[in-house]
């Protein structure tokens, strides 16, 4: 059996014809240049590593060229043979097609020495879109990918090709990034991303469109000069009209405004409290809402003889109300938990991000469980993770019986930023008013039926 060298040598091997083929496919290099294309590479191999102090052999005469060429350009890893393949398009593709052929040549293809993927969860922290604009409402089939985004911007402005990639390489860098803020590696040089949230290398064609949209208007409001602005807009954005196209420009402005006030608000010191409640609101946010709920029974056990976690006796059916009305406490749920920890927590996530409960008063209502037993809780990734925790007996117990009682347990298909205990979002250091809105209303039976539905969409039958 190969060792994992044997195999990346293998690898390496195959990836670099491949990439040669794909030049050559895309017109970036001719059947004449190919030797004279892997001279770059070599030249490229031979200075880097003259400049680490090692002296590696020259090619010697014409007649022993060719063998001497095959010899070195076999020992260049991807590594050192990457940089040539992005000086080659930058330099034989033209603006209008650059991106898209940097992302055809290099789908596949990963510099990384490891081999699988982590067991990490998949997130995917920008899928919600920050404007109305943010989705093109071209015309399905005529949406423009990514790539030719990027591609249409640099044509309508003349853009020099570093440019061009590094803005491709800056997007795909942020877009890595995970809930935790944890990004990929991005190599400057060639501009690729390695690993990331997806645990694999990151690609542009792995970012949402309305992300690589936005970050296109932030570009070009704030990086271009003034009189190629409107063109850039047209050329980028042909599927907005002149006055959605204003309105789009206003609002990535303020988002950006928004962006660098909280980020001048998170360098000012915070008291424990509201660092507390930022700690929660973000744990909230990187719940992953979207996992499969459909119950287990038997899979673990309700204790309501623990100490930590009594029977719930405050009110799960309206906020903040200290004592269970009779028809509560007379339910007998039973001690069943069908749920495991992180349906739980996305069930928390549903219930109290777009509803009539916040995340504080949920916490509240349990009982006697603090914010940072909470937070615990809802920073723990994995099925069994948090099983001995109160808030998982206790939220269980919350969710089932308010359920039972027929109220619902979940409100929206789509999750705003979460809300804290006083209706703020993240930025719990500001003074803002309240802003929560009016609350939901509605009989129980209305509540009923909202319930059912949304559990039909969202939880598969028990087998």
């Amino acid at each position: 059996m190969l060792g994992i060298w044997q195999q990346r040598e293998i690898f390496e091997a195959k990836a670099k014809d491949q990439l040669i083929a794909r030049l050559k496919e895309h017109g970036a290099v001719l059947d004449d240049d190919v030797e004279a294309f892997k001279c770059d590479a070599i030249a490229y191999y031979r200075k880097d590593l003259q400049a680490k102090g090692r002296h590696p052999m020259m090619i010697r005469d014409k007649r022993r060229r060719q063998q001497e060429i095959k010899d070195t350009f076999d020992k260049i890893s991807l590594y050192y043979f990457t940089p040539t393949v992005v000086n080659r398009i930058e330099s034989h593709v033209p603006n209008g097609r650059r991106i898209q052929v940097y992302e055809k040549v290099f789908e596949g293809i990963s510099e990384s020495d490891s081999f699988g993927s982590r067991n990490k969860p998949v997130c995917n922290p920008r899928g919600i879109p920050e404007t109305p604009f943010s989705v093109s409402k071209a015309a399905p089939g005529s949406v423009k990918s990514n790539a030719e985004l990027i591609d249409s911007l640099a044509l309508a402005t003349n853009m020099e090709a570093g440019d061009t990639v590094g803005i491709r390489s800056h997007i795909t860098f942020l877009d890595s990034m995970n809930n935790e803020g944890l990004s990929g590696g991005m190599r400057g040089s060639v501009g690729l991303v390695s690993g990331g949230r997806l645990n694999r290398d990151h690609m542009l064609s792995d970012v949402p469109n309305h992300y690589v949209r936005d970050r296109l208007m932030a570009y070009i409001n704030g990086e271009l000069e003034e009189s190629k602005r409107d063109a850039a807009r047209a050329a980028v954005f042909p599927d907005l009209t002149p006055s959605e196209v204003e309105q789009y420009s206003a609002l990535i402005a303020k988002k950006r405004e928004e962006d660098e006030l909280e980020v001048t608000k998170a360098n000012q010191p915070l008291d424990k409290e509201s660092k507390e409640r930022i700690r929660q609101t973000r744990a909230m946010q990187s719940i992953d809402h979207e996992i499969d709920l459909t119950p287990r029974p038997g899979l673990h056990t309700r204790n309501y003889n623990r100490l930590s976690a009594p029977k719930i006796r405050r009110s799960v059916i309206t906020p903040n109300v200290a004592h269970a009305g009779a028809a509560q406490l007379a339910l007998d749920i039973g001690t069943d938990i069908d749920l495991d920890c992180d349906q739980v927590r996305a069930m928390i996530k549903r219930f109290t991000c777009e509803g009539e409960w916040y995340i504080d008063e949920f916490r509240w209502a349990l009982g006697a469980v603090s914010r940072a037993t909470m937070i615990s809780f809802l920073e723990m990734r994995g099925p069994e993770k948090g099983k001995r925790s109160v808030v998982y007996e206790l939220a269980w117990e919350f969710l089932r019986t308010r359920e039972r009682l027929g109220f619902p347990i979940e409100w929206s298909d789509v999750y705003p930023p979460c809300n804290s205990s006083d209706g703020s979002s993240e930025d719990e250091g500001s003074d803002a008013g309240d802003n929560r809105g009016t609350k939901r209303s509605g009989s129980g039976e209305d509540r009923e039926a909202s319930t059912t539905r949304k559990r039909a969409r969202t939880r598969k039958t028990a087998a």
